[in-house]
């Protein structure tokens, strides 16, 4: 006996209906699984997509930070400040002008500001690089600067006149390497220049152009997780509190090595392996997702047999 048609309209229905609570407690249960992120951390994530620029020097990133890059975007003891058009880093106990940066190779151009701005208002100290954070990346040669030193029994090339708080003597010299005895002079100091731009310099203004040029170093801060990062679409950032890098995504909190796209957000994930044939790397909240799809489809599917019949 074959059912009627107000029988199979009335199953039709209730079958169609049926789904509606499923799907609406897993668009429920989804969303609390997608936790948005904070106010901080979405700061964060802006903040670290702003580019240090600084006159000729532009584009650059972590892991360096300053200006409108917050500490937080950048490796610690990298900051860059921005006086006038010009870039300088700062160590302990000296400032460095920064006359070039090549982010890919990371390697900077620097230069003194004491002595190269003013060759009497040098700082008595050598020049000693932050060996955690930088190495020299070229060929270099030492300049030795000596203040306060008794006037020469015979003429001594490169010689300067400077007066030197602490001593009389107001003679200084300028030598390649360290050939004069240090304890002649009230102080010395080392500057480091490039080799290559020696060739056949003469006199004191050509050893101070020299000096201006400046010299090479490389960061040693490792940035292979930084550029993974940045490949995934996040941003670079340092958890200052962990003293670690961390990466920065647009709609998932930090503590993933990259940013892990959703389908539900941005609709570029990895399928789900079909059903009996799983796959060790699935996510959780992607099969939740696939879930939802199904679900759905019925439920509108359904929904249109209701408004049809």
């Amino acid at each position: 006996m074959f059912p009627n048609s107000h029988d199979t309209k009335m199953k039709s229905q209730f079958l169609s209906t049926k789904p509606l609570p499923i799907c609406f407690c897993t668009v429920l249960f989804l969303f609390h699984l997608i936790t948005p992120l904070s106010g901080d951390e979405n700061e964060q994530y802006k903040s670290c997509g702003n580019l240090f620029n600084c006159g000729k020097i532009t584009g650059i990133h972590y892991p360096f930070w300053g200006n409108n890059r917050p500490r937080e975007c950048g490796y610690p003891g990298l900051k860059l400040e921005c006086e006038n058009d010009t870039t300088i880093i700062e160590t302990e106990t000296l400032k460095y002008r920064v006359l070039d940066i090549n982010q890919d190779t990371q390697v900077l151009r620097i230069t003194r500001m004491d002595i190269s701005t003013d060759i009497c208002g040098a700082k008595f100290v050598n020049t000693i690089l932050d060996s955690e954070l930088f190495e020299y990346a070229s060929a270099y040669m030492n300049l030795t600067f000596h203040y306060g030193c008794p006037p020469p029994i015979f003429p001594f090339p490169n010689q300067f006149d400077c007066p030197v708080k602490g001593t009389t003597n107001r003679n200084g010299y300028v030598e390649m390497g360290t050939l004069l005895s240090e304890s002649m002079c009230h102080a010395s100091l080392v500057v480091p220049t490039s080799y290559n731009s020696f060739g056949n310099l003469k006199g004191l203004p050509n050893l101070l152009d020299l000096v201006r040029e400046g010299f090479e170093v490389r960061c040693k801060v490792d940035i292979s997780a930084c550029r993974s990062c940045e490949n995934s679409g996040g941003r670079c950032g340092y958890d200052l509190a962990s003293n670690q890098f961390i990466c920065l995504c647009q709609n998932q909190p930090p503590g993933s090595a990259v940013c892990k796209g959703s389908p539900f957000l941005t609709g570029n994930t990895t399928q789900p392996s079909p059903a009996g044939m799983g796959s060790s790397e699935s996510s959780r909240s992607g099969a939740f997702v696939l879930q939802l799809h199904i679900i759905s489809s019925q439920f509108y599917v359904g929904l249109n047999n209701v408004r049809t019949n």
